[in-house]
């Protein structure tokens, strides 16, 4: 069955990085038959590259807008056939750290599913808002402010703090591959990545409840959020 879904991102962007911010939207759909309705920027903004960026198991693109003022994109509606997420991020020239808004719609039992990552940093406040009364997830903190650790610290042009890198993404422990921060290798399950073994864990949550902080917070209780009534949603960034 198709599903109409209109999601909105309003993003107030800032200057930094000389003078830029980008605007990445990721969205992965095998077999996806996308309508983009209503994809054109206000004036000031100018669209970037369009682009396949997922490998042969997903098929998708990406779409970048560099803008020094504020932007609203309508990227839909789309008839969506499977299931599928939309990854937004505000980045430079990686998407770490970026505060993520990540959507799996007509998942399990016909819910959306729907979350606020900082599992790979953060760099701004985001909100998911709605039209059918279900939960909004936000998280409203300057995470950059009090980033616990130099390492994990990103900084713009002029030496301001401007994202802050989760222990994982910043490699706190020095392993990768195999880290309690990053749930990999022998970590790889919930019951070998508990919240206990990951670094400043506790930074991220108390100041984003709402989010994930890292790979298997489900167990919060306060990290996945889900939708039965067909909504419609609205991302924005500092809010």
């Amino acid at each position: 069955m198709n599903q109409i879904l209109a999601i909105t991102i309003v993003a107030p962007f800032l200057l930094a990085y000389h003078g830029r911010l980008i605007l990445r939207i990721q969205i992965r759909l095998p077999r996806l038959r996308a309508k983009w309705l209503d994809g054109k920027l206000r004036e000031g903004a100018t669209r970037a590259s369009l682009c396949p960026i997922v490998g042969q198991e997903d098929s998708g693109v990406e779409q970048t807008a560099i803008s020094r003022s504020p932007v609203l994109l309508r990227a839909l509606p789309v008839d969506v056939m499977v299931d599928w997420f939309v990854m937004l991020a505000l980045d430079r020239e990686f998407v770490t750290p970026a505060t993520l808004a990540e959507f799996k719609l007509n998942g399990d039992g016909g819910k959306d599913y729907y979350d606020i990552s900082n599992v790979d940093g953060s760099n701004l406040p985001a909100l998911i808002s709605n039209n059918k009364g279900c939960p909004s997830p936000s998280c409203r903190a300057n995470l950059n402010r009090d980033c616990p650790e130099e390492k994990m610290k990103i900084k713009g042009a002029r030496g301001a703090v401007i994202g802050c890198l989760s222990a994982c993404q910043a490699n706190l422990d020095g392993r990768h591959n195999d880290s309690g921060n990053c749930c990999t290798g022998s970590h790889n399950k919930p019951e070998t990545c508990p919240k206990s073994g990951v670094k400043h864990y506790d930074y991220f949550k108390r100041n984003c409840p709402d989010a994930y902080a890292y790979a298997y917070d489900e167990s919060s209780q306060s990290a996945l959020w889900t939708c039965s009534k067909g909504a419609d949603y609205t991302v924005t960034f500092c809010p």
